[in-house]
């Protein structure tokens, strides 16, 4: 039997915006549903949520509101809209099929990949106490999710969590404390809830976030015991008077948990006093907030929020303070320019925003000393300034816009290409731009502005500092590359002035990788992802930021390649239930128009 513990996803963004409008308008996501052979999946239910328009502690809120149902047409298609400037959720159900997921984010560039429904799967296992006695009765339910077996960042940030992760899956044990969560995504990994009155998760193991994540075809151990539970009030730091309406939600601090996954969202009385039961035993944060109109009413007043929960006993005298706190008009401009930037992301004191067309957004944030952050694609800027009560009070920031990069691209001849993907590969270095790609348009022209959906912390391991832009006919098979490097010394600006800001291409015959992938009978292996990656400068980089998944007949096909390149599937070709295989073809093997590997067996 296989111990789960809850997994920790970053709560950040996820694939980002079809539609850019002003802030505050409303945008319209589209997309499309098909099933793992490709072909639409017409009638599928699809639920829009939307997030609140403000972050608290750096992170989305984890309950986003339903805004709209829909169906998918009959070519798997469909469209909601929703908020522009906020993140937005869709789930998408069809009896007999698996239900999967997709976010959107103001600051991430979308995907167009569709959203493939699979097979269903199940996450099963048993509910025990800590005296290793099944326990019936008990709520079993997913409160974080993400699709895809890998760690990388797309999968952590495609995530779903709080309500409707568990109005997705959840389940109840029987008499031997089993439980059963059906339609749960093959590929997909999960963080476990349990709770039962007067009992609550209990920790197994010391790691941070548990043992392992939870996946189908484990069998999965959850741990229960006593629980304990917090009360407090919620006062107004000035005056002490009692403030109702505030949601309260505990986050723990200590190792095998997925954030508040063993405790519901309570909300203060009209006397300021709040009881939170069920806690699991251990220490946690305590997270407060009020939403309502565009500028809060009240702010939270920065403090010690920890509090220690013992099994079977209250931890009482929790105070949580509120404050007015003081306006402060923050104003984002270009560097240099002074051109107002909207829809820019202006944080401080735990209350975000984002600026309007006039580049101007209003924060309420408690009164002293104040870090401020803002950003807009690129590195966010931060300061701190003095804010006094009674007064609007004002800060500018000048944001560096990104990187762009254009150009033309034509064929042999000399005439303009329309229809082609260009791509840009960034090199493995801290704070290295986003993978991009657009199409030229029917005068071969292209242009790209660079992306940062996540700023680099702590770096560790090898830094490879080449880039290079790509550009695919895939149609003809023809291919046109351009190296570029970034200076070791100077990564605290990306290397932006290595990045060319115009750049033509011409295409070359390519070369077409082909294969297929089989189990040691012989059968296709349809479950199989192609992780190919290619040798440019001294770094053998990743093509695309996802595997490619073969077709119905375990085939895959890449057209339009460089040649004269060393390619690697670097970290193999997978498939769920098989083991891995690799490959190498070296660069004076790929000049040729075509090449075709031996059959991958797994």
């Amino acid at each position: 039997m296989k111990t789960c513990a809850a997994i920790a996803i970053l709560f950040l963004a996820a694939t980002g915006l079809l539609a850019q409008t002003n802030p505050g308008t409303t945008a319209q996501y589209t997309g499309t549903v098909v099933d793992d052979q490709g072909r639409p999946v017409p009638g599928a239910a699809v639920d829009c949520y939307q997030y609140q328009s403000r972050a608290r502690f750096g992170y989305w809120d984890r309950e986003p509101e339903l805004q709209q149902t829909t169906l998918t047409d009959g070519k798997g298609a469909f469209a909601v809209s929703a908020s522009a400037d906020t993140k937005t959720l869709v789930v998408v159900k069809k009896a007999g099929l698996a239900t999967v997921w997709k976010t959107w984010s103001p600051e991430i560039p979308d995907s167009t990949d569709p959203i493939v429904l699979t097979a269903p799967a199940t996450l099963s296992g048993r509910v025990m106490d800590d005296n290793d006695k099944p326990v019936a009765d008990a709520e079993v339910w997913v409160v974080g999710a993400s699709i895809g077996n890998d760690y990388g960042t797309a999968s952590q940030l495609n995530d779903l969590s709080g309500g409707p992760a568990k109005s997705c899956f959840s389940a109840r044990t029987g008499p031997d404390g089993r439980f059963r969560i059906e339609n749960f995504p093959a590929d997909g990994r999960a963080g476990l809830a349990v709770i039962k009155a007067g009992m609550a998760r209990h920790t197994v193991g010391s790691e941070m976030g548990g043992e392992t994540d939870c996946q189908p075809g484990q069998d999965l151990k959850l741990v229960v015991g006593p629980a304990g539970s917090v009360e407090g009030k919620v006062v107004v730091a000035e005056t002490g008077q009692p403030l109702g309406g505030v949601k309260i939600q505990l986050d723990s601090a200590g190792p095998g948990v997925f954030y508040s996954a063993c405790c519901e969202t309570v909300e203060s009385s009209a006397d300021g006093t709040f009881h939170v039961p069920d806690v699991q035993p251990g220490k946690h944060y305590v997270r407060a907030s009020i939403f309502g109109g565009l500028i809060p009413d009240w702010v939270l007043v920065p403090e010690d929020s920890q509090v220690t929960v013992v099994a079977g006993e209250t931890a009482r005298n929790v105070v949580v303070h509120f404050s007015k706190g003081a306006l402060v008009e923050v104003t984002v401009v270009v560097t240099n320019k002074l051109t107002p930037i909207a829809n820019a992301a202006v944080s401080a004191g735990g209350s975000s925003a984002n600026t309007d067309t006039n580049g101007k957004a209003l924060l309420r944030v408690p009164a002293g000393t104040n870090w401020f952050s803002a950003r807009k694609d690129w590195l966010s800027q931060n300061k701190t300034a003095e804010v006094d009560v009674g007064q609007t009070n004002h800060v500018r920031f000048e944001l560096t816009p990104p990187p762009k990069i254009a150009g033309t691209v034509r064929d042999l001849p000399g005439v303009p290409a329309a229809g082609v993907l260009v791509s840009f590969h960034p090199g493995y270095y801290p704070n290295a731009p986003d993978f991009a790609e657009v199409m030229t348009d029917e005068n071969g022209r292209y242009e790209m502005k660079l992306k940062l959906s996540r700023v680099t912390g702590f770096w560790s391991g090898p830094i490879t500092s080449t880039n290079f832009v790509m550009a695919r006919d895939l149609k003809r098979n023809l291919a046109a590359i351009h190296e570029f490097g970034t200076s070791p010394t100077n990564f605290s600006f990306m290397g932006m002035e290595m990045i060319p800001s115009n750049l033509d291409l011409t295409l070359q015959p390519g070369i077409t990788l082909t294969g297929s992938v089989k189990d040691t009978e012989g059968a296709p292996v349809t479950n199989a992802t192609v992780d190919i990656h290619m040798l440019s400068g001294n770094s053998i980089g990743r093509l695309w930021p996802q595997p490619v998944k073969v077709d119905a007949q375990g085939s895959f096909t890449l057209p339009a390649l460089p040649q004269g390149r060393e390619y690697e599937f670097w970290q193999g070709i997978n498939a769920k239930g098989y083991g891995t295989a690799y490959a190498r073809l070296k660069a004076e093997d790929s000049k040729t128009n075509h090449y075709e590997f031996p059959a991958f067996v797994l």
